[in-house]
């Protein structure tokens, strides 16, 4: 098996926010639809998970974390 090496920042904002870098789950995002493989996203309750511009954009989070720029 090859590995990888992988992204390690995530930052948690509650129980239901969270911020990540996804690796290999085909997400999409909920606001803007746009494929969120191999990027940072926000999850949030109900399975809904957005990239960070529309998280911030729809006050999800403050603001986007600088280790994720």
């Amino acid at each position: 098996m090859m590995k990888y090496q992988r992204e390690t920042y995530s930052k948690r904002y509650s129980n239901w926010k969270k911020v990540f870098f996804n690796h290999t789950r085909m997400l999409q995002c909920y606001n803007c639809q746009k494929d969120l493989k191999e990027s940072y996203v926000c999850s949030s309750n109900r399975r809904k998970v957005r990239c960070l511009d529309c998280a911030e954009k729809h006050k999800i989070i403050p603001n986007i974390p600088e280790e994720c720029r």
